[in-house]
């Protein structure tokens, strides 16, 4: 998710938007558990048998690729290492503002 800065950042409450730290950096921060918790957000999806893959991706992906572009480069993989390498590459060819990851897990 984007905010007016870019990726959401999580701030002290009367600190100001000085000193903000990424909303991933700031899990398990003792600091900042005023400003963020620690219960999970889940999402439940219905498993369809043509699903092929599942894609687990940072915003450091996000941030250059759209989903679409993610699905296009899995979709001509040939493995779920392929297309999570292909998926990093692809991301490096453009520069990512931020770090990235990626999990493609083989769903067949």
């Amino acid at each position: 998710m984007h905010g007016a800065w870019g990726p959401l950042r999580v701030f002290l409450p009367g600190s100001g938007q000085d000193n903000g730290i990424a909303l991933t950096r700031a899990l398990g921060l003792a600091r900042f558990k005023s400003a963020i918790g620690g219960t999970p957000e889940v999402a439940r999806f219905a498993r369809h048998e043509d699903d092929l893959f599942l894609v687990l991706a940072s915003d450091g992906v996000f941030a250059v690729l759209t989903p679409e572009m993610v699905h296009h480069i899995i979709a001509s993989s040939a493995s779920a290492q392929h297309a999570a390498e292909a998926v990093i590459e692809a991301v490096l060819e453009r520069g990512a503002p931020d770090n990235a990851s990626v999990i493609v897990v083989d769903m067949r």
